[in-house]
């Protein structure tokens, strides 16, 4: 059994090193394993740790959720096979940029059930996230794309950005400026590997 790590240009892993997998012009970096890992946080720790030996080594990759696991070569290329061509725009989107997580502190609104119609619109604007607009102006000029997400505990809501590596000093001193002006309202945790931008190479398995 092997465990999926993240997704890589095949070419790009042969030039930093890296023992992976090849499926025709992609390369699958993979961990052996006589079982599926258990989400424990050591193991966690532990992916994280291996993503960030791949970010040293300079290789763009699109890491996969964890946990993702194949039987042996021959899944792994029945199931990247029929990506290629999606996990390709993927990597080309990403490479070069670390994504940003904003999340927003603040009740989740009641969604009204006094009509289907309502019901639906209410949940199509609390899925854009609408407490991150603050957010979304002032960083406006400084990200390639945005994603809105949910979140656990005393948030709303989150939204996640990717941003070039040489603006990310940018992005946090107007996160920063914006954070005095409303203090307590955002949380903000990156740079981190695009996870929000590659749900694409979330390739299933066992």
């Amino acid at each position: 059994m092997m465990v999926v790590l993240a997704v890589a240009d095949a070419r790009a892993a042969r030039r930093a090193g890296i023992d992976a997998i090849e499926v025709k012009s992609l390369a699958a970096v993979v961990a052996r394993r006589r079982s599926a890992p258990a989400a424990t946080e050591q193991a966690l720790r532990a992916q994280a740790t291996a993503l960030a030996k791949l970010e040293k080594k300079g290789l763009s990759f699109l890491p996969v959720r964890f946990g993702t696991v194949v039987r042996d070569r021959a899944e792994l290329t029945r199931l990247l096979t029929p990506m290629i061509a999606p996990l390709r725009k993927a990597l080309a989107l990403t490479r070069g940029r670390h994504q940003m997580t904003v999340r927003i502190r603040g009740a989740r609104p009641r969604t009204p059930r006094t009509s289907g119609r309502a019901f639906l619109a209410a949940r199509a604007r609390e899925a854009q996230v609408p407490g991150a607009d603050p957010i979304r102006r002032a960083v406006a000029d400084l990200i390639v794309a945005e994603k809105p997400g949910q979140a656990r505990g005393p948030y709303s809501g989150a939204v996640y950005h990717l941003v070039d590596d040489d603006r990310i000093g940018d992005y946090l001193a107007a996160v920063t400026a914006l954070q005095r002006r409303l203090p307590g309202r955002f949380v903000v945790s990156g740079p981190m590997p695009p996870f929000a931008f590659s749900m694409v190479a979330d390739i299933g398995g066992v």
